[in-house]
């Protein structure tokens, strides 16, 4: 079966080693631009990418483009992996907010390890967001993916599922940590003490002789009776809730031990944390009865954007109330609106044609950009906040950023075809 492909990717690398390796793990109809200097940088603002792959072998390069990047995260809010010479460079790079990351790859291993997470992408494409490409972002979608008992495979489809639902705004950066943290427990549970076997005895005793656990699951798997097991992964993302279930091939626990909040155990023992933290951060945690199947569950916060352009950092956002007017139809066009927060009815001659949200980033945009009169009246169904733009100020970030005048133009070109349906 043919897996979706990945539309768009820049390669930051001057390697000719590494830029070959690369771009033999991907299809052949898909697209990968290689940015080998400085002066090329500016092509990730123009481009816009899908995804970003970094060598962080090459550290001027590197860095540059990482300043880019986090210089305005709402525009390079890309989904990125690594190659990095260690792991504890990806790490220290993973821990910057402003960062999306999905996965780091040793440069020793991308031969093996890059086919693995361009494969989970391609398998998950739906969660790989693109802002201002979106037809809608929608309020349903789910999916099935079976994990290879690989941490590295568990870290980046983690990676991809947070970074989903913070750019789609369905979570804040305070959820999406607390979400990898109940995710990442989860899901190495089941490799560790559900496929592996891993006692908690048997772990204390490994890492106290000073050896890495991934060393003791490689160990583990190389088990006839190991080999073969997997986890299954599912998600469902709805509008105001997501769900997540985790099926391994162990032989379960008595989890019923650490879900009593004021049972003793939770204070006199240090198994079964990974339990009680994915507790503490989700909304829904449950076991099945035998222990080796869970589902956990978080809901989502009211529509707010998480971040807005830098470019709009001057100005003060504005305060609306319920069943206040933001633009009535027919009036002249001498404004635009970036929605930070909120819910908008649009009406076009008195009937309800379209509810705006923070996930539309713009309201009165076309009427804006082409010179004419507001072609609907727009009324907010709740409290919000809106970053008022008028001309002159929208000019100078034109002239300052060249770029937005593209990303915009995609943006109304997006609008025409909603609108032509």
């Amino acid at each position: 079966m043919d897996l979706p492909h990945i539309n768009s990717t820049a390669l930051i690398s001057n390697d000719p080693k590494i830029i070959e390796q690369v771009q033999r793990a991907f299809q052949m109809n898909e697209l990968v631009d290689v940015i080998a200097t400085k002066d090329e940088a500016d092509m990730l603002s123009i481009e816009l990418p899908e995804l970003i792959i970094i060598d962080f072998t090459n550290w001027e390069l590197a860095f540059t483009v990482l300043d880019r990047i986090i210089e305005d995260p709402w525009l390079h809010y890309q989904n990125i992996i690594t190659i990095c010479s260690s792991y504890e460079v990806a790490h220290r790079i993973e821990g910057h907010r402003a960062i999306s990351l999905i996965g780091a790859v040793s440069r020793y291993d991308l031969d093996k390890d890059l086919p693995v997470l361009l494969d989970l992408i391609r398998r998950n494409r739906q969660l790989l967001f693109h802002r201002g490409y979106e037809t809608v972002v929608s309020d349903q979608i789910s999916g099935r993916y079976t994990i290879s008992n690989s941490l590295h495979e568990i870290e980046a489809l983690i990676n991809l599922i947070c970074s989903y639902l913070f750019n789609t705004n369905r979570i804040n950066v305070s959820r999406r940590n607390r979400l990898k943290v109940a995710l990442t427990e989860l899901l190495v549970n089941a490799l560790e003490h559900g496929n592996c076997g891993i006692g908690f005895e048997e772990k204390q005793e490994w890492l106290e002789s000073g050896k890495k656990i991934t060393e003791l699951i490689k160990q583990k798997l190389t088990l006839p009776e190991n080999a073969t097991k997997v986890i299954a992964f599912n998600y469902e993302i709805n509008r105001d809730y997501s769900d997540f279930y985790i099926e391994d091939q162990g032989e379960g626990f008595d989890w019923k031990t650490y879900m009593n909040p004021d049972s003793e155990v939770l204070y006199t023992t240090v198994s079964g944390r990974g339990v009680i933290m994915a507790r503490s951060s989700t909304a829904r945690l449950e076991y099945n009865e035998k222990g080796n199947r869970v589902r956990c569950s978080i809901d989502h916060q009211e529509p707010v954007s998480n971040s807005f352009p830098a470019v709009l950092n001057h100005l003060v956002p504005e305060d609306v109330t319920e069943g206040m007017t933001i633009l009535r139809q027919g009036d002249r066009s001498t404004y635009l609106y970036f929605i930070i927060k909120g819910r908008f009815m649009v009406t076009v001659d008195d009937k309800p044609m379209s509810i705006l949200t923070p996930d539309d980033i713009f309201m009165g945009e076309m009427s804006f950009l082409l010179n004419g009169r507001r072609s609907a009246t727009i009324t907010a169904l709740s409290s919000g906040q809106l970053i008022k733009i008028s001309k002159k100020e929208f000019i100078g970030v034109i002239r300052k950023y060249p770029y937005y005048t593209l990303y915009l133009a995609r943006l109304l070109a997006r609008r025409v075809n909603q609108l032509n349906g």
